[in-house]
């Protein structure tokens, strides 16, 4: 097994990253009440810098929740994913991740079914369960098993349907990405800076 530099990851319990996951205003509430608290000690100048991190945080998760689709939207993308059948559901990621600029190779693999390689990193697919109402953890296990034999940086694992709680903990222990309705519609969807 080749040599693996950790993932740089913020704790999940930091409240940095409870903050990114909060609705925009907590991070605004509390950016405001920090301000006002060090404005007490110190001079304005002061206490904005002690603020200024959660006002940022206020903007990215505002920005994010103006950009994240509809529930209409990402039900109608499971409806439509749904009723593709292998060949034409694989044909659409092949054609994404070739307009992103990757180079795809379909494999025949325990547990994967894609090569993707995209500035020089390697990530093995797992997507052939797609319509899976529920994924465990044995399917993610042959996906890590395949990341191994094949030296791959990363790993991805595409279902619309639910992820069950043991193989999401797995999924995060292994570092596995898991790309649900949101990140296939944001996968699909063409944008104006993809390649062609």
């Amino acid at each position: 097994m080749a040599f693996r530099l950790p993932a740089l990851r913020m704790a999940d319990g930091s409240l940095f990253a409870i903050l990114l996951r909060s609705p925009w205003w907590a991070s605004l509430l509390v950016a405001l009440v920090l301000f006002g608290l060090m404005r007490l000690m110190l001079p304005a100048l002061f206490a904005a810098v002690f603020a200024l991190p959660f006002l940022v945080i206020a903007v990215i998760r505002a920005w994010r929740q103006l950009q994240a689709p509809s529930p209409r939207r990402l039900t109608a993308l499971v409806e439509s994913v749904r009723a593709m059948s292998w060949e034409v559901f694989s044909r659409a990621l092949v054609e994404a991740w070739q307009r992103q600029g990757a180079q795809v190779e379909p494999i025949r693999h325990s547990g994967a079914d894609f090569l993707v390689t995209l500035n020089g990193r390697v990530t093995v697919v797992a997507a052939r369960r797609w319509k899976a109402a529920r994924s465990g953890i044995e399917v993610l296990e042959a996906l890590q098993a395949s990341r191994d034999r094949l030296d791959a940086h990363d790993a991805l694992f595409i279902a619309t349907g639910e992820i069950t709680a043991p193989a999401a903990a797995y999924a995060a222990r292994q570092v596995i990405r898991l790309a649900g309705a949101p990140q296939l519609l944001e996968l699909l969807e063409p944008r104006p800076g993809d390649r062609r």
